[in-house]
């Protein structure tokens, strides 16, 4: 997938419900996958869209039944691998730090 593509999150009837970005938390330059949550679910013939609602939240770990506020579907996001792996390195390096 190109870097400029978007990558639109879905509820089962099509609904655009938010976008997956990759975001940077890693002082390497790594980066991680987070879904921008929109405040606003979108009945969309095109995509992309003229036209985006702002952001309800960003999320990177999992968050269950996310509802669409146009047909109310529920749908569960994840963390991704990479978010994962950021989440356990950043966790040994405090344990490592309290020795």
């Amino acid at each position: 997938m190109p870097a400029n593509e978007r990558r639109f999150w879905l509820c089962r009837n099509g609904h655009i419900m938010g976008e997956i970005k990759k975001i940077s938390l890693r002082p390497d330059g790594g980066q991680v996958s987070a879904l921008m949550l929109y405040e606003n679910s979108l009945a969309c013939e095109a995509i992309p869209p003229a036209e985006l609602p702002p952001l309800r939240q960003k999320l990177i770990g999992n968050a269950l039944e996310i509802k669409c506020t146009l047909c109310e579907q529920r749908r569960d996001w994840f963390i991704g691998e990479d978010a994962f792996e950021h989440l356990m390195a950043t966790r040994a390096k405090m344990n490592a730090s309290r020795v």
